[in-house]
């Protein structure tokens, strides 16, 4: 307990866990504003930060099990540690990318947006380096009531901010994608079009490549699937993404045809990990 208290106030030991939270707030997003195609470093520097973290919060319940254990510290602790594994590739790579509908793409929106609420309770650890945040000793009365307020009030904001972040990214499901029933759509018509008119497919395609033309996210391949076992694939203009994670496919599936669709959404992956770097 004496020893693990004393590695808790090591400075070294202090800075290696400060460097492990900036990495665990800020390496994910770089990595995908980076459009790296291998996650494998990352994956191997997200368990590195996990092991980290797991070290820290038993140094700490051993060290300071009387002051630590079940307070605010804690608990923002503890899902910190458990919300690191989210940024990595067995996860990540399980949720799904085939949507047949808006409801399953607002269910994966959903985890995506727990994984990143986790991600911000690891902010509480900055408040350790705050002035007014350490533990106040054998100092004057009017010092240890200045800290204790510093302390309570900055456990409250920092909460509240986190509660904040939390919530209303939230209110976004019920429109997520915002109202764009125009790639199911172009799924739809390229399915009908392969088995009325096979002739005017090509001519289907370019409109619909050309229909996405302005916009962030685009199509680089479809692929049709007939009942008969045979199955057809075409590729758009564009490039598919360098990242498999930037990788969406939209389904529409009919008696005739189950055609499928890859959209490239790359930039607006990007654009949001950017966003999550900023805040």
């Amino acid at each position: 307990s004496v020893l693990c208290s004393k590695l808790n106030k090591n400075r070294v030991f202090q800075t290696v866990m400060f460097s492990c939270l900036v990495l665990a707030l800020f390496l994910p997003d770089a990595w995908v504003l980076s459009n790296l195609p291998n996650n494998d470093p990352l994956d191997v520097m997200i368990l590195i930060i996990l092991a980290a973290f797991l070290v820290e919060f038993t140094v700490q319940v051993i060290g300071l099990w009387r002051s630590y254990v079940g307070s605010f510290f804690f608990w923002m602790d503890l899902v910190g540690v458990l919300s690191v594994p989210l940024d990595h590739s067995f996860v990540v790579n399980s949720l799904p990318t085939s949507f047949d509908n808006a409801v399953v793409m607002r269910a994966a929106r959903m985890a995506k947006l727990g994984a990143r609420a986790g991600r911000f309770t690891k902010l509480v650890k900055l408040l350790r380096f705050l002035p007014g945040m350490k533990d106040v000793g054998n100092e004057g009365t009017a010092r240890v009531i200045s800290g204790v307020l510093n302390r309570a009030l900055a456990m409250r904001v920092s909460g509240l901010i986190i509660i904040m972040v939390m919530v209303l990214p939230v209110f976004e499901l019920v429109t997520y994608p915002e109202n764009d029933f125009s790639m199911k759509m172009w799924v739809e018509e390229v399915g009908e079009v392969a088995i009325s008119a096979p002739h005017e497919l090509a001519e289907v395609m370019s409109d619909f490549d050309a229909f996405f033309a302005e916009k962030m996210y685009y199509p680089f391949s479809v692929v049709l699937h007939f009942p008969n076992g045979t199955s057809r694939t075409e590729a758009f203009s564009r490039e598919p993404p360098v990242r498999s994670q930037n990788r969406i496919t939209i389904r529409a599936a009919t008696d005739a045809v189950d055609t499928g669709v890859e959209f490239n959404f790359q930039l607006p992956n990007q654009i949001d990990a950017l966003c999550n770097m900023m805040l």
